[in-house]
């Protein structure tokens, strides 16, 4: 074991059994599927593995801290097991680490990841699940399937689970099977990891329990002659829900039907790590990638549409509020998220921007980058809200929000 332990970047969930309130230590990256719960005193000691520290610091800090003695041997056995899980930052999970991207990076697919967990690896198990999600209030949505229309050029739905966003989902996706021709959908998924560069594509075709969608890989090199920094992040599509949670709708509606590819594109939090920019388009990389693919998309009018996998504001303890969600808030967000939605409607990507970060995007509108990006790119039509939902989660006093939103021409 290292003599100055450091913790890697993991992510950190905050839940309430009831008796107490617990961490959840897991692996944002998927290099491991490591799951750790561990106290709010143990997550103060890794709180502290900073690189900078051994055995004898942290007792003194967690002294000072709390006036206990903590023994060593509880040290040791925490360091064991978050090394057990690959959680350090030393040889062993570098190792991983690069083992896992070399792999990721050579095979010609992009696995199904979260298949087996976030939904059914098996065909005929999905294909019911997803059956149970075509519903609206007045029953199951019959979709019309000898429909002509081609009307819709962007789509906004969730990237939340299906059991959660399930209504969301199966609406907007009913309307994009009956009013959608296009050949290629850009996908637009939010990234949960940080990246160095502000999006990222992959020219893979993505796997799911249904088969693979093809890649639209001669508009996704034309973006690359434009921005050949693009695929700098590529690793990060390798865990990142946003977009293969799409990807399965897709091979549901049209794998079978006719012919589609996509061109998957992870938008990172550009808004966060420039703050002092009055608009996403004064970061040269934002700029270069969004009149690039405003220029690609403008080529192939009629075979083209976008679609972010998009949630909107999470608030409450898991996302670092300092108080649980009450009904009063719920009640608040519902009225803010509707404002920020006006401006989707209507197509307008600098208000829509001006909107969540007038405030310093307090509600943390995870779908900020993929959306604006949208709104930008595609630059007139009108909007039409299909659902407005909340997710509240009472254990880990927080909500998340999303909506289910088709531009039209």
């Amino acid at each position: 074991m290292e003599e100055k332990p450091k913790i890697r970047q993991i992510e950190a969930l905050p839940v309430d059994t009831g008796q107490e309130r617990i961490i959840i230590l897991r692996d944002p990256f998927g290099f491991t599927p490591a799951i750790l719960r561990v106290s709010q005193h143990a997550f103060y000691i890794i709180s502290l593995l900073d690189g900078t520290r051994d055995v004898r610091d942290v007792q003194a800090q967690f002294m000072r801290q709390f006036g206990e003695l903590l023994y060593t041997e509880k040290i040791e056995d925490l360091l064991e097991r978050l090394d057990s899980c690959h959680f350090l930052d030393n040889e062993r999970y570098a190792a991983l680490r690069d083992e896992t991207i070399k792999k990721f990076l050579e095979s010609p697919t992009r696995p199904a990841s979260h298949a087996g967990q976030a939904y059914p690896d098996k065909e005929a198990d999905l294909l019911k699940m997803l059956a149970g999600l075509f519903k609206s209030e007045e029953g199951v949505r019959r979709i019309d399937w000898d429909s002509e229309a081609n009307t819709i050029r962007g789509l906004i739905v969730p990237h939340i689970d299906f059991e959660r966003g399930g209504p969301c989902y199966g609406l907007g996706y009913a309307e994009l099977a009956e009013n959608s021709r296009a050949e290629t959908y850009v996908v637009l998924g939010t990234a949960h990891c940080e990246m160095k560069k502000p999006f990222c594509l992959t020219l893979k075709g993505f796997e799911t329990p249904l088969g693979t969608v093809p890649n639209d890989r001669e508009f996704g090199e034309e973006l690359l002659e434009h921005c050949p920094w693009l695929t700098e992040d590529e690793f990060s599509h390798r865990s990142e829900h946003s977009i293969e949670f799409q990807a399965v709708f897709l091979q549901h509606l049209f794998g079978r039907r006719r012919e589609i590819k996509i061109v998957p594109i992870l938008c990172g939090a550009f808004h966060r790590q420039q703050k002092k920019l009055a608009r996403p388009g004064d970061n040269p990389d934002v700029a270069a990638l969004l009149e690039a693919l405003k220029a690609a998309v403008s080529k192939r009018t009629e075979s083209v549409c976008l679609i972010a996998g998009a949630d909107l504001s999470h608030v409450g303890l898991r996302f670092g509020d300092g108080q649980p969600v009450n009904d009063r808030q719920l009640a608040y967000l519902e009225e803010q998220d509707i404002k920020t939605v006006e401006h989707v409607l209507n197509v307008d990507a600098q208000g829509f921007y001006e909107n969540v970060t007038s405030d310093g995007d307090r509600r943390r509108i995870c779908g900020l980058p993929n959306i604006y990006a949208m709104l930008h790119v595609l630059g007139t039509g009108r909007g039409r809200l299909l659902k407005y939902m909340q997710a509240p989660d009472k254990a880990a006093g927080s909500v998340v929000t999303f909506a289910s939103v088709v531009i039209e021409k």
